[in-house]
């Protein structure tokens, strides 16, 4: 799902405020800090620079132990970030480093805001089992965009709102990879380097939030119901009207160390009255079909002239699997209970309002054919946000919009009471 938004504006994020460069020493309670270049809020006539999302690039040396190691695959190795976090003080937290969890952030994330497709960068060659190190560079976009739906533009903030943006980077011990391929680890520092990715547009969007949040729920011998608590709630954000849009509802699985207890060959139904399926699907492959059918590719290709391979770099399956005669099988990495579509419409998504307990939770009920007995269901979900009212004229204030009627971005009206969810520009030139 290409788009074209003219012209690119990346802006360095500079650790301690001087250097484009900065490198962390795997283990615990190590963290970077990174912090704008600049960020200018003078707009020369109509070039209002706005952030899609951070780039987040990091270089280090991968070493293979010299025994009983194992080839590793590029979907593998984001095990050693830790967790990303950026706060903006005008706009709260964007990234919640509770949900931005290195695995989670390219492979749940990065993939589902940028349209069913990673950010720019893709699988690389495997790292075989032989003793060895192997310099790596490795990716990671952070979205403000969320490029499934008609007009992405609304999620992007005008970069003169993100005065004062903190960009915290932690990593995992270097031992972290040894999950992957036993006694390899990350030898040498960690280099980072991070950017905003920032595009020019004619007009500013009237801004909105699509937020990604995690909710987790105990696994126990017999218990086939999760519970997501408080969906809706704020999570770090400010000035919000009260609610959301849900967007996606995925169900993390254990592959790439995503943090999920299930596999998804376990799975034999699912029902959840909150999203309208009281009836439980006996077939939940289903789910999983209609997710493939809506990413840009499709199902296995050929990759040479002997072994099919999975489209998309793996996702939703990792690269170590083949295709089999199931669409859920053990490599699958999430499953897909809700999702946006293709060029999907804001309004359409389904509002989220009182539950049956009255706290805003959403029950999930899912059969499998043998339930995990310990640790932790994880679900990720993409919350679509707006602004009230005061937010929303602080931001326009702070920008000179004070006053300034917008328009709709998409080609079809609205009905009474539907802009507040459909991504506008304001009008700052004549007609």
């Amino acid at each position: 799902m290409l788009r074209h938004y003219g012209t690119p504006f990346p802006i360095d994020l500079l650790a301690g405020g001087t250097s484009p460069t900065a490198t962390l020493t795997p283990g615990a309670a190590q963290s970077l800090t990174f912090s704008p270049a600049s960020l200018s809020p003078v707009v020369k006539g109509d070039s209002w620079p706005c952030a899609r999302g951070i780039w987040v690039k990091a270089t280090t040396t991968y070493d293979q132990a010299a025994s009983g190691g194992a080839a590793a695959n590029w979907d593998e190795l984001f095990r050693q970030f830790e967790s990303f976090s950026t706060i903006v003080p005008k706009l709260g937290t964007i990234h919640d480093p509770t949900v931005y969890k290195g695995p989670v952030a390219k492979h749940i994330i990065e993939f589902r805001a940028n349209g069913g497709r990673y950010g720019g960068d893709w699988a690389r060659a495997q790292l075989v089992a032989a003793d060895g190190d192997v310099a790596i560079t490795l990716y990671v976009y952070l979205p403000f965009t969320n490029e499934n739906f008609e007009a992405p533009e609304g999620f992007w903030p005008w970069v003169g709102w993100l005065a004062n943006l903190n960009l915290q980077i932690n990593v995992a011990a270097s031992t972290a990879l040894g999950a992957v391929s036993t006694g390899a680890v990350i030898k040498t520092a960690i280099t980072f380097q991070a950017a905003i990715d920032a595009y020019v547009l004619p007009q500013p969007p009237r801004f909105i939030y699509s937020q990604w949040n995690a909710y987790q729920s105990t696994a126990a011998t017999g218990n086939t119901s999760a519970r997501l608590d408080n969906v809706g709630q704020a999570h770090g954000l400010a000035g919000l009207i009260e609610g959301c849009r849900i967007a996606e509802v995925l169900e993390v699985c254990s592959p790439l160390g995503l943090g999920g207890v299930s596999t998804g060959d376990l799975f034999t139904s699912f029902k959840s009255a909150e999203l309208g399926q009281e009836t439980a699907t006996k077939n939940p492959d289903i789910f999983t079909l209609a997710y493939r059918n809506s990413l840009l590719g499709g199902g296995p290709r050929n990759s040479n002239g002997a072994n099919a391979s999975h489209d998309g770099s793996g996702n939703p399956n990792t690269l170590a699997a083949t295709p089999n005669g199931s669409v859920g099988n053990v490599a699958q990495l999430y499953v897909p209970w809700r999702f946006s579509s293709r060029n999907q419409r804001i309004e359409n998504c389904p509002k989220w309002g009182e539950s049956k307990d009255g706290n805003r939770n959403i029950f999930l009920d899912r059969d499998f054919t043998t339930a995990p007995s310990a640790g932790m269901h994880l679900f990720i979900l993409n919350e679509i946000r707006d602004l009230d009212a005061n937010k929303r004229k602080e931001l326009e204030r702070d920008a000179g919009l004070t006053g300034r009627p917008w328009t709709l971005l998409g080609r079809a009206g609205l009905r009474a009471g539907q802009q507040a969810y459909q991504p506008g520009v304001y009008v700052t030139r004549p007609a």
